[in-house]
């Protein structure tokens, strides 16, 4: 049977342009696209399609697949407009993002080149529908990825159905068709087994994606395919209007894309695929034809894929100035500019290189050398741009301290150096080192937690002042004061925050009988609960879990985002851990201070003030209370019912009812994305000492 594919089919331009408008308009927030990002999906098919008719029709000429030339061809096809916007994205990364974010596009570039962005994004990105992806300019090619390594795998899965058949004397067409059918359930049923416990391998892994290509390439295979036997039947006319009115609706819908997806998927796949094996027998309905076969779309779809590539950067990084503000007018503006974009790219990158391959691209060994080469070269133009970037933020820090009133003349009379608790958790600072207050004075309070306890330095440090009192800080990063429970990262349980934790609890223990009569609790709570990080720069988060002896010596695998290391079960395990260790402190009649988290912005504070106004630097209050809403409620229910645990939430001294500032009277509220400058401190202490001085002043509750 002689198959092909290499016949151009105007309604696949058309169904590309739809495929990609979808996409593009659900990235710029457009109303009645609830679903758009599903044209990934319709693209898979096309792919899946195209590719295996191509390569079965090598197959079936020459009995082999030349590699080296369809890895050229892939070249061309792909990597000129993707090397262009690359250095585009890079420039204006630049001009537009905070040096301190350029470490973590560098990584993303190497993804990019490297061909596994879909597994970058997938661990260091907050999920696909996070409105903190908005600020990667990169997210987008995690489709490519899937798309390369399927190629990688592909052709030679061909070639053994092929050589398999020819060596048995089988069917070769019937054998590939039984194994594209066991590739298709294999893959649903591992997209589906991960869907809703690890729907972030379900959406961006490629073994979780080949179900939709495998079926594009199925079409080649179906009854009726064959070119001899294409002719328009009204069936199959009708099969191809209501194939578009499925992928119609399940792009446009208005329902919950997260409770339905095990139907929106399938059901925009299955469309694609109906609807190209209606195409592919030359049986269009009229509605297709006016939809699909328009010049209009058809020339969109011919520039669909640097269409797709320009689109998100410039919406990307339209949003990282604007500080990760959605704008519909300005994002449609960029949308329209990346259109433009487009046919210049098609015009002169796209079609010259492919169809008249100069220079280098003449041959199929010079184009993989090329390749190679560009690889190279851009990857090293990211790495010193990601140098500049943290020599640059070195800078800025540096002039921003020195420029401020307060940094400059009147910083904390506290070296914090010496009080730098160990790395392995095991012992602890001298204590000498880490007390603060007047000297010959009673150790009155412990400040324990992570580096959001340590910024309390200048909060505390007055209090400790004014009451004649000592206190004691107790700051280890990323560790929050918990007990028995410990943070993870990167499927790694943090030890040393564990040890260091148990540690602190014996000191205050043992403290508690001369004379201690409060503990500060300060942490940055949302940041072990498995969310996207505030800090655009950071690219790994935390999650929590309870009775880490147990978990470590079970050696389970762990994973954050996936239960019990997800959202629910960080939450969960919090509430109990800060309740555990509430009750023990409470065991020793102290009383305890509970800091709730401040608000973080999502940018670096500091050099948003360097570049803009203040009011230009402020961030929205609803997005802040919805990021603490449900650690907050877990904080006080862990305090529910212990007299002595007072909370404190400062919110309202950052915060109005529409937005949070980053600068207070003549002083930056932040030192960076998420820690409080030590003349933020100070200005709490004035404002919460009617609150705070009692605690420094009252006598032991021990009966």
């Amino acid at each position: 049977m002689k198959i092909s594919s290499s016949k151009h089919l105007p309604e696949i331009d058309g169904l590309r342009a739809l495929a990609v408008l979808a996409v593009v308009l659900y990235h710029a927030s457009v109303p009645g696209f609830s679903a758009g990002y599903l044209g990934v999906d319709i693209f898979f098919v096309i792919s899946g399609y195209l590719i295996t008719g191509l390569l079965h029709n090598e197959g079936q000429h020459t009995g082999r697949i030349d590699f080296i030339a369809f890895y050229a061809r892939r070249f061309r096809r792909l990597l000129p407009a993707l090397s262009v916007v690359l250095l585009a994205t890079l420039l204006g990364a630049w001009l537009i993002l905070f040096p301190a974010e350029l470490p973590r596009l560098q990584k993303s570039v190497t993804a990019v080149l490297l061909m596994f962005s879909n597994i970058h994004f997938m661990q260091y990105s907050g999920g696909y529908f996070d409105p903190s992806v908005d600020v990667m300019p990169l997210l987008h090619t995690w489709s490519l990825s899937v798309e390369e390594q399927f190629y990688l795998f592909w052709p030679l899965l061909l070639l053994t159905g092929f050589t398999l058949a020819k060596k048995l004397q089988w069917n070769a067409d019937r054998l590939l068709t039984y194994t594209l059918l066991a590739a298709i359930l294999a893959s649903f049923a591992y997209w589906l087994s991960n869907l809703n416990s690890n729907p972030s391998t379900a959406f961006y892994t490629m073994p979780a994606r080949v179900w939709e290509l495998a079926l594009g390439g199925l079409i080649n295979f179906l009854p009726g395919a064959a070119r001899h036997q294409r002719k328009s039947t009204s069936p199959v006319r009708l099969l191809s209007s209501m194939a578009l009115l499925l992928i119609l609706g399940s792009l446009s819908l208005p329902i919950d894309s997260d409770k339905y997806a095990v139907y929106l998927y399938p059901a925009a796949v299955l469309g694609t695929t109906a609807l190209i094996y209606a195409i592919h027998r030359h049986s269009s309905s009229s509605l297709v034809q006016v939809l699909l076969k328009n010049k209009i779309a058809i020339y969109i779809g011919l520039v669909s894929y640097s269409f797709y590539l320009w689109h998100w950067p410039l919406l990307s990084l339209g949003r990282a100035y604007y500080l990760g503000e959605r704008l519909l007018l300005r994002d449609v503006s960029l949308v329209l500019l990346s259109l433009v974009l487009a046919f210049v790219s098609y015009r002169f990158i796209e079609t010259p290189i492919r169809r008249r391959r100069p220079w280098l691209f003449s041959t199929d060994k010079s184009t993989l050398y090329l390749a190679l080469a560009i690889t190279l070269a851009i990857g090293a133009i990211a790495h010193q741009l990601k140098g500049w970037g943290m020599a640059r933020n070195t800078e800025i820090t540096r002039e921003i301290q020195a420029n401020s009133a307060i940094w400059g003349k009147q910083r904390l009379a506290i070296n914090t150096s010496a009080c730098a608790e160990p790395h392995d958790g095991q012992t602890l600072a001298p204590r000498e080192n880490c007390l603060r207050g007047p000297k010959d004075t009673p150790l009155h309070v412990v400040a324990w937690g992570d580096s959001h306890a340590g910024h309390l330095e200048g909060m505390l440090y007055p209090l400790a002042q004014t009451n004649g009192k000592q206190y004691l800080m107790r700051a280890f990063g990323a560790c929050p004061p918990l007990l028995d429970a410990a943070p993870v990262k990167g499927g790694t349980i943090q030890l040393p925050c564990a040890h260091h934790n148990q540690q602190v609890f014996d000191e205050i223990r043992e403290l508690s009988q001369h004379g201690l009569k409060t503990v500060v609790l300060g942490g940055r709570w949302n940041s072990y609960l498995a969310l996207p990080e505030t800090n655009p720069a950071a690219i790994t988060s935390y999650a929590l879990i309870d009775h880490w002896p147990a978990a470590q010596a079970k050696d389970l695998p762990l994973k954050v985002g996936s239960p019990p290391l997800d959202n629910a079960g960080a939450l969960d395990t919090l509430e109990i851990a800060l309740r555990r260790t509430l009750e023990a402190l409470s065991a020793m009649h102290l009383d305890i201070l509970l800091i709730a988290p401040v608000p973080e912005p999502y940018f670096n504070a500091p050099h948003c003030l360097y570049r803009k106004s203040e009011s230009e630097c402020r961030f929205s209050r609803q997005r802040v209370d919805e990021r603490r809403h449900n650690t907050l409620q877990r904080l006080k229910k862990a305090a529910q019912g212990l007299p002595n645990v007072h909370l404190i939430d400062p919110i309202d001294l950052f915060c109005d009812e529409q937005s949070c500032r980053v600068k207070k009277e003549q002083f930056s509220i932040y030192w960076d994305t998420d820690h409080l400058t030590p003349e933020m401190g100070n200005y709490l202490s004035q404002q919460l000492g009617a609150q705070l001085n009692p605690l420094w002043n009252q006598s032991s509750q021990r009966p």
